[in-house]
């Protein structure tokens, strides 16, 4: 029998763009809270816990955006995730990046790179290791006839 093999002569099906596309044209559960709350309504609330009209200091680098930061604890709640699966989850999945707003700005810099006449072209990294790992010498113990 003969199979398809991914990348073989289908890439516009596994393109990233393509697959971005048919991503947003999907309506996930945070798509749904984002149509239903807005969040803004919440700023002036985070704003007086996190005392952040009460900061004085000017160094270091500046706090992120209250609410940026509200939406990333929600998605941590509901999806029960770690910081670090919530950093993960949010550079991997294009569903968080839209709840988070972040998608938006990859698609505003795509616009102002066409309209002065550049077009990006995405490129592919491709990074990977081989490792030996230790064997085991422990066979099966043969019974006595």
């Amino acid at each position: 029998m003969r199979f398809r093999r991914p990348g073989s002569n289908q890439q516009d099906l596994f393109s990233q763009l393509d697959h971005a596309k048919k991503m947003a044209q999907r309506t996930t559960p945070l798509d749904k809270l984002r149509a239903v709350i807005g969040f803004e309504i919440f700023r002036d609330r985070l704003i007086e816990l996190l005392g952040y009209k009460d900061r004085v200091d000017k160094c270091g680098n500046a706090p992120f955006d209250p609410v940026f930061m509200f939406k990333v604890v929600v998605m941590q709640k509901y999806y029960a995730l770690s910081e670090e699966q919530t950093e993960e989850q949010i550079l991997d999945r294009s569903s968080f990046m839209r709840f988070l707003g972040v998608a938006a700005l990859f698609s505003d810099l795509d616009e102002a790179l066409t309209a002065r006449g550049i077009h990006g072209k995405e490129g592919v990294t491709v990074d990977a290791s081989f490792v030996e790992v230790p064997r085991q010498h422990n066979g099966r113990k043969t019974r006595p006839s």
